[in-house]
């Protein structure tokens, strides 16, 4: 299957590489909504589809609109084209088999012009004997009147036939070529129609999109450990990690049935008057997310950004906070990416419970720049003090491999902090250290 066979593969693409937080998983949400027969109507259905799964924002709406406009045409209106009122035509596309027999049948046609104009040579004719003039018929008060000539015949409209039938054979030849050569039937990619075919028949289009994906080249030098489209933990298994951080405490109003409890009441009354409720559970669990984006992170920034919105929406947690810092988390810390509102470190931690709050802290700790930084060390090292004097789980989750680390001052932090490298594994390990599983 090839990537022009993909039911919106052209536009994925496009919405990654303007900044869309997509995955495969979106991808996929999005086929199996075709399936089921959603944005099949028409390009607007199609339009609202795409919008439902893949944007989350204004701004990210006018990225899909631009882009859908660009790769899919636009209805014809009616009116447009037409004769009468209200009368519509569709616009017409020439293809290449078509314009072969223009070009070859107008071919033919000019040199059977050329060919007509041209006298042949024929042999030159025998002598023969001079025929005798019949004599000029005298008229009464006018000159005498002679008989007309013979004219030699015409042999032009033998040539002009022969070159004619012979350009419409080539054409006819020509586009019976083409139409066993193109033997597919025409259509466009962006009707219902052709989403519909390709859905029915291409079962496996997830397992060719990730394998598309993965065959990708790195287009720099900072998409050394992944490409765009390829991460060491997607989308779907971010956020099956999330749901596993939970901690449980039954709260509200007894809705509930307590089996156990109730069995044990029938057994001391000797029947059932009334059944034994218990308050449901209810996820307690809040996380402190700090992401480093700059400097040496900005390659990661889709990572970082996957993680706060996987977090926030499937993490199912009781609270999700999530701040930004360069380098190392000093005196601030901040709520935009752009470090634009600066929030003091003491109040961050004020406002979290320390009880049902744990930690996360994603960077490359000065991995990727392959150096040794004293003073970053020293100010890593009092804030982690900090953290952990008053929650109970800190972990750190590094988007360089663990062999990237010795000699650096990753390898100094990882000794003060669980660290973890950003592999499927690595993540979840980080995740069971925040449960409090060793």
């Amino acid at each position: 299957m090839y990537d022009s066979e993909l039911p919106l593969w052209h536009l994925f693409n496009r919405l990654q590489a303007a900044g869309l937080p997509l995955g495969i998983g979106e991808y996929q949400a999005v086929l199996q909504a075709l399936r089921g027969g959603f944005g099949l109507a028409d390009r607007a259905a199609l339009r609202r589809l795409c919008a439902t799964v893949w944007v989350n924002s204004p701004q990210e709406r006018e990225i899909l609109d631009f882009h859908f406009g660009q790769i899919f045409l636009p209805p014809v209106k009616k009116g447009e084209g037409g004769k009468g009122k209200g009368e519509s035509r569709p616009q017409q596309h020439w293809s290449r088999p078509a314009i072969a027999l223009l070009l070859t049948v107008t071919l033919g046609t000019a040199i059977a012009q050329v060919l007509a104009r041209i006298q042949p040579e024929t042999p030159l004719p025998q002598p023969e004997p001079t025929p005798e003039l019949p004599e000029p018929t005298p008229t009464p008060g006018g000159p005498a009147v002679l008989p007309p000539e013979p004219q030699p015949e015409s042999n032009r409209l033998p040539w002009f036939i022969g070159a004619g039938l012979l350009g419409l054979t080539t054409a006819i030849a020509f586009w019976q070529w083409q139409r066993r050569r193109r033997n597919v039937p025409v259509q466009s990619p962006n009707s219902p129609t052709r989403l519909t075919q390709i859905l029915l028949h291409n079962t496996d289009e997830i397992q060719v999109a990730q394998a598309m994906q993965q065959q990708q080249a790195p287009t720099s030098a900072q998409r050394r450990f992944f490409s765009q489209a390829y991460f060491p933990v997607t989308h779907r298994q971010m956020k099956q990690s999330w749901r596993y951080l939970r901690r449980f405490q039954r709260q509200g109003r007894k809705t509930e049935l307590d089996l156990a409890a109730t069995v044990q009441r029938i057994g001391q009354q000797g029947l059932l008057l009334e059944p034994v409720l218990r308050s449901p559970r209810v996820n307690h669990t809040e996380l402190l997310l700090l992401l480093d984006t700059d400097g040496s992170m900005v390659p990661f920034g889709r990572l970082a950004q996957n993680l706060a919105e996987t977090a926030q929406t499937a993490g199912r947690l009781r609270r999700t906070t999530v701040y930004y810092f360069h380098n190392c988390p000093g005196a601030f810390l901040y709520r935009d990416r752009y470090h634009l509102e600066g929030v003091p470190l003491p109040q961050v931690l004020a406002n979290h419970d320390p009880r049902p709050t744990v930690v996360l802290i994603f960077s490359d700790a000065g991995a990727a720049r392959r150096g040794m930084n004293p003073t970053r060390i020293q100010q890593t090292q009092l804030f982690l003090q900090s953290c952990q004097a008053r929650f109970g789980q800190v972990v750190w989750v590094n988007p360089l491999p663990e062999s990237h680390w010795s000699e650096t001052t990753a390898a100094e932090i990882a000794a003060q902090v669980p660290m973890f490298g950003l592999s499927r594994q690595g993540f979840q390990g980080a995740i069971d250290r925040l449960r409090g599983r060793s």
